[in-house]
């Protein structure tokens, strides 16, 4: 266990506004990134989560869960800060699966400028999605980079780095290359890991994005699964951090059948796009959900019902009876992977919401930032962190929406 301390106020139990007394407190982080006050007997924890710089000590920073109750603590001695975050999405995908506006990856730039305008925006990581066809020259084996590709892999990291940013190197099929990537795995990690094994310790490994249930049909299969590209891993690089995704496609409620691994240095993400009948309304790629449109946000699932009943009438999602706004988000988190975490005893700085995000082509704008608020303040409140889908394409994300992460 490692001390803290932490300045701690008590307010003034009338006003609950002016602090009658400020006084120094300690706390001990657990070795399973748990902590323990102590002593327990303060009224309120006040920390200004605008203003880093108030909460910081010789060895942690702190952030305060909106509701009070939760204390979320990034220790210095693990650099990789995984708190408020946007993706770099679509920027190493085949040219014709999801670049942004059919742009060849190798040709879109992220400046210095862009960079300076996301830590400004108080983004602390970037997530990095890769396809291996776009990485390799020989897929399915696995064991050529192409060169030109890496070399800008190489240049991303070391830019992210540069700004203090964290990244995510993040293994992402496209449809086509499924059954490839999934028996190729271990030695897509093989070269990966062996490449960055050297690099500093807040470039971090993500399996994989959103495992198709269609291939991982149960638990067993794909804790097996994680468990042999976990291995990969770790017999290049044992201390690395490692993130492991939710299974039926990151869903929220994928986690509730499987049981963790038992590594301090591993991160559990799920992806919250819910409900898909808002976020997805307009999206030829997503079908059912995308054949609709107007659909507002907090949601009439009347308005949806009606919509399914012409579109398709036998889809039953749960949005056609039920309506979703900050509350039902909020619930719908903290009874899924929240409680998986808690009943685990897996701290909240180890579980991550790696994606979020609403389609831009056809969604009411004011209500697209409406979602974004929600669903980024409901995280907040539960001391989770979370990464934007995504900078550039279909999803982006503008000043509107940057200003929420605050």
């Amino acid at each position: 266990m490692r001390p803290f301390f932490l300045r701690q106020i008590i307010l003034d139990p009338l006003t609950n506004q002016a602090p009658v007394l400020e006084l120094a407190t300690s706390f001990l982080l657990l070795e399973d990134g748990g902590y323990l006050l102590l002593p327990d007997r303060i009224s309120k924890l006040i920390i200004d989560i605008d203003n880093v710089a108030a909460t910081e000590s010789d060895d942690a920073f702190f952030y305060l869960t909106e509701d009070g109750k939760g204390l979320y603590i990034v220790d210095k001695a693990d650099p990789a800060t995984l708190m408020r975050g946007v993706n770099f999405g679509n920027l190493f995908w085949p040219l014709g699966t999801g670049g942004p506006n059919g742009t060849d990856y190798l040709k879109t730039p992220v400046t210095d400028a862009d960079y300076i305008k996301l830590v400004a925006a108080g983004i602390d990581h970037v997530r990095l999605p890769l396809s291996p066809s776009v990485l390799f020259i020989n897929e399915p084996n696995y064991t050529i980079f192409d060169n030109s590709v890496i070399q800008l892999v190489d240049k991303f990291i070391a830019d992210a780095t540069r700004f203090g940013l964290s990244i995510i190197v993040d293994v992402h099929p496209r449809s086509f290359e499924y059954t490839d990537v999934y028996n190729g795995i271990a030695q897509i990690w093989f070269m990966l890991a062996t490449r960055y094994k050297d690099f500093p310790k807040n470039v971090v490994f993500e399996l994989l994005n959103e495992p198709n249930p269609d291939v991982f049909t149960n638990a067993g299969m794909y804790k097996s699964w994680h468990v042999n590209a976990y291995n990969a891993i770790r017999k290049i690089d044992p201390n690395r951090r490692i993130i492991i995704d939710s299974q039926y496609s990151g869903y929220p409620t994928g986690f509730n059948n499987i049981t963790p691994l038992f590594d301090k240095n591993t991160t559990y993400s799920f992806h919250y796009y819910n409900p898909f009948s808002f976020s997805h309304q307009g999206a030829t790629f997503q079908i059912p959900s995308g054949l609709l449109n107007n659909v507002a946000y907090p949601t009439n699932p009347d308005d949806i019902d009606a919509q399914y009943e012409n579109v398709a009438p036998n889809s039953n999602p749960p949005e056609r009876s039920i309506q979703f706004n900050r509350k039902f988000i909020r619930d719908e988190i903290a009874n899924n992977p929240v409680a998986w975490a808690d009943r685990y005893g897996i701290p909240r700085n180890r579980l991550y919401c790696g994606e979020l995000g609403v389609y831009d082509q056809s969604t009411p704008h004011p209500d697209r930032q409406y979602w974004y608020r929600d669903v980024i303040s409901a995280l907040n409140e539960l001391g989770v962190g979370y990464c934007l889908w995504t900078y550039t394409g279909d999803f982006p994300t503008g000043p509107e929406i940057l200003q929420e992460i605050k």
